[in-house]
C-alpha cells in the first residue's frame, strides 16, 4: 500500500513538475532564416487576419498583432524552420499523449493545442516583423 502511494506521489510530481508547467512558446521563421529546404510559401491578408501558408501547414493571426522586431533582439530568439517546427510539435504531441495514456486516459491534441503560443517572423521591405499565429487545422 505504502509502496503505491509512493508511486502515485512520485507520477504526480513529475507530471506537475514546473518544466512542464512552463509555457511552449516556439519561433517560426517565415523567411529570416536561411534552410536547404525548398518549402511553398504564401502570405494571404484578408478581413483583419494574415494566412501564413508553410508547405502544408497553415497559420492564422490578426494582422493587429503584426509587430517589428529590432534585427539586434533577433540574437535572443531561437528561430526554427517548419521541418524543425514539425519535429518538435510530433515529439510533443507524443510526449503527452504517452503521458495521458500512463493516467488511463485518452488525449487528443489537435494542431492548435500543441504549442502555447507561435511566432511567425517574416520580412518585408528589409525589416522583420512577428505575428502571433495559431496553427490551424486543414483538410487536404
Amino acid at each position: 500500500m505504502k509502496a503505491l502511494f509512493l508511486i502515485v506521489v512520485l507520477k504526480s510530481l513529475v507530471l506537475f513538475s514546473p518544466t512542464q508547467n512552463q509555457a511552449h512558446i516556439v519561433n517560426l521563421s517565415f523567411d529570416v532564416i536561411e534552410t536547404n529546404h525548398e518549402v511553398y510559401k504564401k502570405v494571404i491578408i484578408k478581413d483583419g487576419f494574415t494566412d501564413f501558408y508553410i508547405g502544408s501547414s497553415l497559420f492564422r493571426g490578426a494582422t493587429s498583432s503584426r509587430e517589428e522586431i529590432i534585427e539586434e533582439k533577433l540574437v535572443g530568439i531561437q528561430l526554427i524552420d517548419i521541418c524543425q517546427f514539425k519535429v518538435d510539435a510530433n515529439d510533443t504531441r507524443q510526449n503527452r499523449i504517452t503521458k495521458a495514456r500512463d493516467l488511463g486516459k485518452i488525449q487528443v491534441l489537435l494542431n492548435h493545442e500543441i504549442y502555447d503560443s507561435i511566432y511567425i517572423y517574416i520580412r518585408e521591405k528589409n525589416k522583420i516583423f512577428r505575428y502571433k499565429v495559431k496553427w490551424i487545422e486543414q483538410i487536404e
